[in-house]
C-alpha cells in the first residue's frame, strides 16, 4: 500500500517538474523569436513556479500520504516548511523579475532564497521524519523513575536509608 502512495507522489513530482521546464522552454523560445515580453516572460515562469509550489508542497504531501501517523512535532515543522518554501520562490520570482529590468535590487530576491533556505530545509527534514527535533530528542533522554534498573533503584533506596 505504501509502495502505491510514493509512486503517486512521484508522478505529482513528475508533473510539477515538466510544468516548469514547460514554461521555462516556451519562454526561451518566445524572448528569442521575440513573440513575447519581458512582463508576459515573467508571468509565465511567476506562474510556473506558483504552480510547482502548490503541487510540490500542497498536493504531493497528501497524496504520498505524508500526513498519515505523523507526530505533533511533524504537524507543528509542515506550515513552516510551507512558508519558508513559498518565501524563497517569492525571492527567485523577484529575482527573475527584477533581471529583465535595469536596476540591481533584483539581489534582493536572491539573498530572501538563500536567506530562507536552511529554516526551510530543517523543517522540512522534521515533517518528512528525516530528523527528530530537539524538542522531542530531549524528552526522550529524560528517563523515567519506572525505566531504571532495579539495581539503581535499589542503590538509591541504601543511600537514602543510611542518611
Amino acid at each position: 500500500m505504501e509502495k502505491k502512495y510514493k509512486k503517486q507522489g512521484t508522478i505529482v513530482t513528475v508533473i510539477a517538474l515538466v510544468q516548469l521546464v514547460g514554461a521555462l522552454a516556451i519562454m526561451i523560445a518566445g524572448v528569442m523569436n521575440k513573440c513575447i515580453t519581458n512582463l508576459q516572460s515573467n508571468i509565465l515562469m511567476g506562474t510556473a513556479l506558483l504552480l510547482y509550489w502548490i503541487l510540490m508542497d500542497v498536493v504531493e504531501p497528501r497524496v504520498a500520504h505524508r500526513f498519515d501517523g505523523i507526530t505533533e512535532a511533524q504537524k507543528k515543522a509542515y506550515p513552516k516548511y510551507v512558508l519558508f518554501d513559498l518565501l524563497g520562490f517569492a525571492g527567485i520570482a523577484y529575482f527573475l523579475l527584477g533581471m529583465g529590468s535595469n536596476q540591481n535590487s533584483s539581489i534582493i530576491g536572491a539573498v530572501i532564497y538563500a536567506v530562507s533556505l536552511k529554516p526551510k530545509q530543517e523543517n522540512q527534514k522534521i515533517f518528512m521524519g528525516q530528523v527528530v527535533p530537539q524538542e522531542e530528542a530531549e524528552e526522550e533522554e529524560i528517563p523515567d523513575a519506572e525505566e531504571e534498573e532495579p539495581e539503581l533503584i535499589e542503590e538509591k533506596e541504601k543511600r537514602c536509608e543510611e542518611q
